[in-house]
């Protein structure tokens, strides 16, 4: 899952000439919590683009977050699979960090000693194809 600047379609970072910290620091970010773990990995990642100061909402509601990207200009730095119902409909744009971010590992725990069930078997392979879907569509 990597770390990537959302807006939404049309904001005027995106006629930026180059999309750095300083045309970062133009706008507000919305941002998960550094409550949250990916808070915290976003925290260290604005940390190191000088933007530690910047003005931003901060929320554990993806509703939230995802209203504050689609009605205004806040820019969000997050994972964009956090956001990838907006990105596949077009609501959504992103952008690379200006820096390089370490990879964010995601996948799914379960017991060894215990076999799936035909429902999670079934959800796992569903799984498998949405994300061979988002990679073919270079979301992931």
């Amino acid at each position: 899952e990597p770390m990537s600047i959302l807006a939404r379609v049309g904001h005027p970072i995106f006629d930026a000439p180059r999309i750095d910290a300083a045309a970062l620091a133009a706008y507000d970010f919305v941002l998960p919590t550094i409550t949250q773990r990916v808070g915290q990995e976003i925290e260290r990642l604005l940390a190191q683009l000088g933007l530690e100061a910047a003005t931003a909402f901060r929320s554990s509601s993806y509703g939230f977050i995802r209203e504050m990207l689609l009605g205004g200009d806040c820019v969000a730095i997050m994972p964009r699979l956090m956001m990838v119902g907006d990105l596949l409909r077009g609501a959504l744009r992103l952008a690379p960090l200006p820096i390089e971010a370490a990879e964010r590992p995601a996948g799914l725990i379960r017991r060894r000693d215990a076999p799936l069930s035909a429902p999670a078997a079934q959800f796992v392979e569903t799984l498998r194809a949405y994300v061979g879907e988002l990679a073919a569509r270079g979301l992931t």
